[in-house]
């Protein structure tokens, strides 16, 4: 595969994973459920375990191995910014009252 065309092909399961994810978002929020689930869920769909297992043909297709190592780097980079929000969001004072609780 020529540079050009792994570029593209980044790109575009990049966009078609973020399509997904919030597609999926948005569902969950109108099933009553928070926003991270449904985009949990659209990533376990659109991943080996399901779309890999029942259109293996089709996940190849829509994610080669040429581009696996740099959508692991943006996935692993994506978890750090998303633990850093919670972090960042997290109200330490609840917590603080639950944890003599589960101790």
């Amino acid at each position: 595969m020529s540079p050009d065309a792994l570029i593209a092909h980044l790109v575009g399961a990049s966009a078609l994973i973020l399509v997904a994810a919030h597609a999926g978002g948005g569902l969950a929020r109108r099933l009553g459920q928070p926003y991270i689930v449904g985009q949990l869920a659209a990533g376990i769909a659109l991943g080996p375990s399901l779309l890999g297992a029942l259109a293996p043909r089709a996940y190849d297709d829509l994610f080669p191995a040429a581009i696996g190592p740099a959508l692991t780097g943006f996935s692993q980079f994506s978890l750090v910014v998303f633990l850093f929000a919670v972090g960042y969001e997290l109200d330490l004072t609840i917590l603080g009252d639950r944890a003599r609780v589960s101790v």
